[in-house]
């Protein structure tokens, strides 16, 4: 009767422990790495943003859209500078017809990764 007890005891313990390992386990399947990485992603748009906006405002203030734009990729340039991040803006046939118009390419660029972008407005 003893042994029953011991053995019927010790087979629950080992169902409780597999139980939490298996509950546990999957906390520690998230991937971080994987999580960083698209995360860099995001400044595709944010550039590509911030370039448009630019353009936009400076032909609805009747100003240098050019000159704005230099201004703005030299700040977004420092702002990913900061971050370890390179970004190389070429931009041609920028004015205002009086809609903003121009064609600008951007690449970003880290020891990780490089991305390459170009549109139109």
């Amino acid at each position: 009767m003893k042994g029953q007890f011991f053995i019927i005891s010790t087979v629950i313990m080992i169902s409780a422990l597999i139980l939490i390992m298996n509950y546990l386990y999957d906390y520690g399947k998230v991937d971080l790495s994987n999580v960083e990485k698209m995360q860099e992603l995001n400044y595709i748009g944010d550039v590509k943003n911030s370039l448009m906006q630019t353009l936009q405002i400076s032909c609805a203030n009747s100003q240098n859209p050019e000159m704005n734009l230099v201004l703005s990729e030299k700040n977004l340039k420092e702002r990913l500078l900061e971050r370890g991040i390179v970004l190389e803006v070429a931009h041609t046939n920028v004015g205002c017809n009086p809609e903003p118009v121009g064609d600008i390419t951007f690449k970003i660029k880290s020891n990780t990764f490089s991305i390459e972008n170009s549109f139109s407005v």
